[in-house]
């Protein structure tokens, strides 16, 4: 209006002396700054679940270094040197797992050390981060092979320190990770979950990381099973989420889907399309530790009801291999024709160049293959922990691992050492078994090979991705039920 002046308190009247104005504005400016909660609120909110921290979609509370605020494709350490941007994520994440456990201990007044699946799982959610098309097949995969090497890792060196086996927890961003000193007189100075950590994850990992593991107490088999990765990688995101209000970008599954599945099981490449197609109508959000990663917004009945399923029913890769399975079906279906069917009688194909039966003779001769390779790991393994330095036993392993080849006599197979006591695994697997045999009694032919070579490629056993199959149908049964009603009331309507 003519004759006044705006400012950021309001209007101010013309009559009023210039000066005094600018008096008032001083005096007014600095009267919120001193009612201002301090920064340090910030990290409080974020570590004890404050509801004002509930992202949608990638965000991340105040208090979380400025890598992961600013994450995307385009982001230009990325375009620059991509290596060292992924460790740079890679780290903040560490970090903040590290300021949740240091506030955890503070509060509970007792020890909360770092774990060695924490690591690993904190390197899946830098891969997601990124928008790597890294399954979980292949980092259990890797872990496996890479944790077999008997090389030596020295122990990094520790900080100076008074007293032995202390702890001291980070209460500022300037002091990201604790400081362990190990014992001296320990008669093991490398730890066993060290020794077995693959190499390249070692090298890049920050000393005083390396000193939190070696001086962490003994923990399940590591590298760890499929189960207990899945179950970690719910429960750490779950904690992401909850507490620190960090939420995961959705899985890159495009990618995901036609490494793991089109190119590695030779499936037809029309799955992808159905795939996606698919997702979208049974509401896949491809969020890690997302509790909605159906979408859409459930009472309280609903929610029980998901909380009965087991949690790794909802992994964005176990809802991936669902889908994998649901679209087969839709694309060539599963169901073996019967013989002499008449022309009526046969399963129509919307993929008509591909063939259940070629598709299992070359799943067959792969696994020929592929249990060559699996026996000379074998070799390599059991020589490196348990074989002479004179290679005295090396004729023994070969000849086994040939009539296990040749399948003349699995029983001198016995004489291997195991692969799942050696790199952590049996317990879980051992779990699942009886449950997975109820499963495939269910499975009949290329139906039960097809399930078990889905299962494989999403390290989860078949009843669990029968239980994924079940949970991706009834949403689509869900949809397709909304569609109809709404088409219902919309002709009712006209």
């Amino acid at each position: 209006m003519p004759g006044s002046r705006t400012t950021m308190r309001g209007t101010l009247s013309a009559k009023e002396p210039r000066s005094g104005s600018r008096r008032k504005t001083r005096t007014s400016k600095k009267a919120p700054t001193s009612k201002a909660k301090p920064r340090s609120s910030a990290t409080s909110n974020a570590c004890n679940g404050s509801s004002a921290h509930k992202p949608a979609g990638w965000s991340t509370p105040k208090a979380c270094p400025p890598t992961l605020r600013q994450v995307n494709l385009h982001h230009p350490r990325r375009r620059t040197n991509p290596h060292l941007f992924s460790q740079i994520v890679i780290r903040d994440l560490w970090h903040i797992r590290l300021r949740a456990l240091s506030w955890t201990q503070n509060r509970d007044n007792a020890p909360h050390p770092i774990r060695p699946l924490d690591t690993l799982v904190l390197c899946y959610f830098g891969l997601v981060v990124l928008q790597l098309p890294v399954s979980l097949h292949d980092l259990h995969s890797w872990l496996s092979f890479s944790s077999s090497s008997t090389t030596t890792i020295t122990n990094p060196p520790a900080p100076q320190n008074n007293n032995n086996n202390t702890t001291t927890t980070p209460t500022t961003l300037t002091d990201p990770t604790p400081s362990f000193t190990p014992s001296s007189n320990s008669p093991h100075p490398t730890p066993p979950s060290l020794l077995l950590l693959p190499s390249p994850l070692t090298h890049r990992l920050p000393p005083a990381y390396l000193s939190a593991l070696s001086s962490a107490p003994p923990s399940p088999p590591f590298p760890p099973t499929p189960s207990r990765l899945q179950s970690g990688i719910c429960a750490l995101a779950r904690l992401f989420r909850a507490d620190l209000g960090v939420a995961l970008p959705p899985l890159n599954f495009f990618p995901l889907a036609y490494r793991a599945y089109v190119e590695a099981l030779g499936l037809p490449l029309e799955l992808l399309p159905v795939v996606e197609r698919l997702a979208r109508g049974a509401g896949v959000g491809w969020v890690v530790g997302g509790g909605d990663a159906f979408g859409g917004d459930e009472g309280g009945g609903e929610r029980r009801r998901r909380m009965k399923v087991d949690a790794r029913c909802w992994l964005p890769e176990a809802q991936l291999a669902a889908l994998v399975v649901v679209g087969m079906e839709v694309l060539c279906p599963l169901r073996e024709e019967p013989e002499g069917a008449g022309e009526g009688d046969r399963v129509k194909k919307k993929v008509p160049a591909f063939e259940w039966a070629e598709w299992v003779r070359r799943r067959e001769r792969g696994a020929v293959d592929e249990a060559r390779g699996e026996a000379m790991a074998l070799v390599r393994v059991g020589g490196g922990v348990d074989g002479a330095a004179d290679g005295g036993d090396d004729d023994e392993y070969l000849s086994a691992a040939e009539k296990m080849l040749q399948g003349r006599d699995v029983d001198d197979v016995a004489g291997l050492p195991k692969a799942t006591a050696l790199l952590g695994g049996g317990a879980d697997e051992a779990a699942y078994a009886e449950e997975d045999e109820d499963e495939l009694e269910g499975l009949e032919g290329i139906e039960r090979v097809f399930y078990e070579a889905v299962a494989e490629r999403a390290v989860m056993p078949v009843s669990l991705l029968v239980k994924s199959v079940g949970l991706i149908e009834k949403k689509l049964e869900e949809s397709a039920k909304k569609i109809r009603e709404g088409r219902r009331r919309l002709g009712n309507a006209r």
